[in-house]
């Protein structure tokens, strides 16, 4: 889950800053969550939710 965290941050954030601890964090919780679920379709949805709450949060 480290190791995916990892990757997700620097493929949404390839700087090594704040954000890319907060993308790590939550490609974390992505994968922890297929691991439960053994699904993509919850950390997908997972994904898209987080995304809409940002973006409607910045209108």
């Amino acid at each position: 889950m480290l190791v995916n965290g990892i990757i997700f941050g620097l493929c949404h954030e390839p700087k090594l800053d704040w954000f890319t601890l907060v993308y790590t964090i939550c490609g974390m919780i992505l994968a922890y969550e297929y691991t439960q679920t053994k699904d993509l379709t919850y950390p997908y949805f997972t994904h898209l939710s987080n995304n809409l709450l940002v973006m409607f949060a910045t209108l």
